[in-house]
């Protein structure tokens, strides 16, 4: 006697709530969990929730109403559906920790079995797209360079230095690895990664030499230069850069921080140094709101600055300082927030204002979705804050005159011979400002404005008369 199964439609109706709710999830995750530090608890909550009730839904059906090849797509769904949950409690674990980073580095290991699992079955039964599949076959190889990241870490901090330079490397070719497919399935990605490494450049070489008589300040207010768009595949792509970033940094300053034990030339780790710097920097660029990277250039900037002192270079009449931990202490934030209004709203499909365009968000127009752009950008104010709205607001550096330093006769480790400048601020503690570096002894003659403002700045009290 036959079994008699659910048809195909029904089998879609009754695995259509669980695969909404799978979606939604991942939406808010990936746009709330993920983008926003502030809010990655909540969104949590939630998509965890939503996902819980996938699986529920997709566990009621029952297995002897459906032909195998429909058991099998839940089954597969259900393992997917569960890495999901996984994924996002991993992220959500404390890396600042060694406890934190080996709960993160577990559960993300259970997350790439059960996806590993669901791609093995998607395979075999075979009714699912080839989009589908890469989709779920670049995530969990992501999965796996995050998992060699987290190992590297956990080795590093447990003093394992080779080992952790040997995770560090198979995550990177596994980045690498994941980079080409994207890149290959997608060649337009090729020319953002252009753009954004051109923009890089740009940064490198924009320091001018125009004379300044004062201390001036270079940051970026809000970036209003990006023309990719709302983020969606492009996110992943460009997170994978920064990640691919992220391990290409952390090996530079775990094989300086293993050089500088060994007593082996101050150029070489410096060199080092310089390198996780500059990829810290790129990571920054190709996914600005990822925080991890602000702490990991504070850490190297540190390292290079407790060991060595930091070169500062000169530019005609000043000294540039690009190093974040500088900049706080002579401005006492890093971050910026822009005051911005805007003239009008105006309709990407007729060009009309929105009070006067007949269309709404979304709507479909000639194959077209209707979006609204904001145009007439007015800055109004810009403030110096501990926490950005937009971690890609922030101030990139600071020049101060060399008249600033006129007659001033350095102490400890700072040198100003010949015009150089070594700054040693991160060695300083806010609270211990008495040993700064580059405290002066000032006579009357010379304590005139610029050097009071100076003081001023470093939180100092001039000398008395």
């Amino acid at each position: 006697m036959s079994q008699d199964f659910i048809d195909l439609d029904t089998f879609n109706k009754r695995i259509g709530e669980p695969l909404r709710l799978y979606e939604q999830a991942l939406i808010i995750w990936n746009r709330a969990g993920l983008n926003y530090a502030a809010l990655s608890a909540e969104a949590k909550d939630v998509s965890v929730a939503l996902l819980r009730q996938s699986i529920d839904l997709l566990s009621s059906l029952q297995k002897e109403s459906l032909a195998q090849t429909q058991w099998s797509f839940v089954e597969a769904y259900i393992l997917l559906t569960n890495a999901q949950i996984l994924f996002i409690r991993s992220s959500c674990e404390d890396m600042a920790t060694l406890e934190g980073l080996q709960a993160k580095y577990s559960l993300l290991e259970e997350n790439i079995a059960d996806r590993e699992k669901a791609y093995s079955i998607f395979v075999d039964i075979g009714t699912v797209s080839d989009y589908f599949l890469n989709a779920l076959r670049f995530s969990f190889l992501g999965d796996k360079a995050m998992g060699f990241m987290l190992l590297a870490r956990i080795l590093g901090r447990n003093g394992d230095v080779e080992g952790a330079l040997d995770a560090y490397k198979q995550s990177e070719q596994l980045y690498e690895a994941l980079l080409k497919l994207y890149e290959a399935e997608n060649p337009v990605l090729i020319e953002i990664r252009n753009k954004l490494n051109q923009r890089i450049e740009n940064e490198i070489r924009k320091i001018d030499g125009k004379d300044i008589d004062h201390i001036s300040v270079e940051g970026y207010a809000i970036r209003f230069g990006d023309d990719f768009g709302e983020l969606d595949n492009l996110d992943v792509y460009r997170r994978t850069w920064a990640n691919y970033f992220s391990v290409k940094s952390s090996q530079n300053l775990i094989e300086a921080q293993n050089l500088s034990t060994k007593r082996d030339s101050p150029q070489v780790v410096i060199e080092k140094i310089d390198n996780a710097i500059s990829y810290i920097y790129s990571g920054m660029e190709f996914f600005p709101d990822q925080l991890d990277f602000h702490q990991d250039l504070f850490n190297a900037y540190h390292m290079k600055g407790f060991l060595f002192g930091c070169p500062v270079p000169r530019r005609a009449n000043y000294y540039y300082w690009k190093c974040p931990l500088a900049i706080m202490r002579f401005v006492g934030h890093w971050y910026l927030s822009a005051g911005i209004r805007y003239r009008e709203l105006i309709c990407n499909v007729c060009g009309k204002d929105i009070l006067e365009c007949a269309h709404f968000p979304g709507q479909e127009i000639d194959g077209v979705t209707v979006v609204y752009k904001r145009e007439g950008y007015i800055l109004e104010e810009i403030s110096i804050v501990d926490i950005p709205r937009d971690p890609k607001c922030r101030i990139s550096g600071i020049k101060l005159p060399v008249t600033f330093f006129d007659g001033m006769t350095p102490k400890g480790k700072a040198q100003l011979d010949d015009g150089e400048l070594i700054c040693h601020l991160c060695d300083v503690e806010p609270s211990d400002l008495e040993k700064f570096p580059l405290i002066i002894d000032l006579d009357a003659e010379s304590a005139n404005k610029a050097r009071k403002k100076y003081m001023t700045i470093l939180g100092l009290d001039l000398p008395r008369e």
